[in-house]
């Protein structure tokens, strides 16, 4: 009986050890989590830049540098000419490619290091045919293919602001990149095969509004860059114009009619005004976009961003087809997708998902999927991982309002997200049939994925 007390008065002590222990984790939960969101909003706040200061003058000249200033805004010159703590327009902003690291220009009026010595002509051929004042041609991580469709007296408007900002003295910073693609002759032959000039010209079977929007898509604002995938070569694929792609790490997303026509005008422009997620309820644009909104968007009119939204949703664009390759969070590694990933060797699909599992998912849920109970559901077992598969499919696409899981839609693709969850469904002990019945652990394919995002389209953002 000594014995016997022994042992239950050692079971409780250990009992209240592990409440102490869990009221002690979860107390620093608490104290941390607002301090790891804070940190999360820091590195998006960190992408805005501050517009500089300028003598806009009087009269014409005032209102034409107001106009260029708007304009530079619109197309976003800032983000990419402005690097973090840098002066404004100096430069300096690396951009990593296929090809190597290409470094954004100092585009200040300073005579030396900037486009100070410019003439107007040679900052349109710069602009509209991408060849630089000494006759040799741009890379196209320069969005001169783009940048074509600008109207000359627009280009006027931007080179007068640009003339107006303050002047930086800062050298540009050579681009690390090997040779071959390092040489510029080999430029000529790049634009021969991809690029066509010539300024945007309305369509009449159109309304103004859209020619408007159509205008600053497809030109100033340059968004086929991260949302139109490119060629091996590194030119956009035009076929699939605005499907979405891979940019930074993160997924632009298909902006075309397809994804966008079953929303309200107001809520695409809440995406830009409000940084809301169109079917992502309490989701928040991240990343790349962020970046866009803050420094370029918010500061279009609404007749503008209206403009953008009617365009977007026209856009009638092929789908690339089911058999890809799949990059995998980032790594390089790659998988081939066939028929929505129905035919991926689940060997190999796993082990993809673990790579994009153990970058977006383990700093909360832990390598081994345990989690930190009751804070950070865990995935053994969990009904949701082994359930049934839309219900999952949901939680990880849209998260869980008022808790730490946050919305992925817009930062994965479907055949990343079909990886991870197919990941979680086969690990941990989560494939045992016997134990959680013919729903665990199955197969999921981009195409539930996409299905999904189909479902919700029409859902209210807030």
């Amino acid at each position: 009986m000594e014995n016997l007390g022994q042992v239950t008065g050692l079971n409780l002590i250990k009992k209240i050890l592990r409440h102490i222990n869990l009221l002690l984790f979860i107390g620093c939960f608490a104290i941390f989590l607002p301090i790891m969101q804070a940190y999360a909003a820091q590195a998006d706040e960190a992408m805005v830049r501050v517009y500089p200061t300028v003598d806009y003058g009087r009269g014409a000249k005032s209102e034409l540098i107001h106009r260029g200033e708007y304009l530079v805004r619109a197309g976003d010159c800032i983000s990419c000419h402005t690097a973090r703590n840098g002066k404004a327009f100096a430069g300096g902003v690396p951009f990593k490619t296929l090809f190597g690291i290409f470094y954004s220009h100092n585009i200040t009026p300073d005579p030396e290091t900037g486009i100070g010595r410019w003439t107007l002509e040679q900052f349109i051929k710069s602009m509209q045919q991408g060849i630089r004042p000494d006759g040799q041609p741009h890379f196209p991580v320069y969005p001169f293919m783009q940048f074509t469709h600008i109207y000359q007296q627009d280009l006027i408007a931007i080179k007068a602001y640009l003339d107006a900002v303050p002047k930086a003295y800062q050298r540009n910073r050579k681009n690390d990149v090997p040779w071959p693609f390092s040489w510029r002759f080999s430029q000529w032959f790049w634009c021969f095969l991809f690029f066509k000039s010539g300024e945007f010209k309305p369509d009449t079977k159109y309304s103004a509004k859209w020619n408007r929007g159509a205008y600053l898509v497809r030109g100033l604002g340059h968004c086929g860059m991260c949302h139109t995938p490119i060629n091996l070569l590194g030119a956009p694929k035009h076929k699939y114009f605005m499907v979405g792609s891979d940019v930074s790490g993160m997924y632009a997303p298909d902006i075309t009619g397809h994804r966008l026509k079953r929303y309200a005008i107001a809520d695409i422009v809440n995406v830009f005004y409000k940084d809301y997620i169109l079917g992502g309820d309490s989701a928040r644009v991240v990343g790349p976009m962020y970046e866009v909104n803050h420094n370029s968007l918010r500061y279009l009119n609404r007749s503008d961003l209206e403009s953008i939204a009617i365009y977007l949703q026209t856009i009638s664009s092929q789908h690339p087809p089911t058999k890809k390759i799949i990059k995998s969070a980032g790594h390089g590694k790659s998988v081939y997708k066939n028929n929505g990933l129905a035919k991926t060797p689940m060997k190999t699909l796993i082990k993809t998902g673990k790579i994009a599992y153990e970058r977006h998912c383990a700093v909360c849920h832990q390598s081994n999927g345990a989690g930190m109970p009751p804070v950070v559901r865990t995935l053994h077992g969990s009904p949701i991982v082994t359930g049934d598969i839309l219900k999952h499919i949901e939680l990880v696409l849209y998260g869980v309002k008022g808790t730490a899981m946050r919305a992925f839609c817009t930062q994965l693709s479907d055949e990343q997200l079909a990886a991870i969850i197919n990941y979680q469904r086969h690990s941990w002990g989560n494939q045992d049939k016997k134990k959680y019945g013919q729903k665990a652990p199955g197969r999921v394919t981009s195409e539930q994925i996409k299905a999904v995002r189909d479902k919700h389209g029409n859902k209210h953002i807030r």
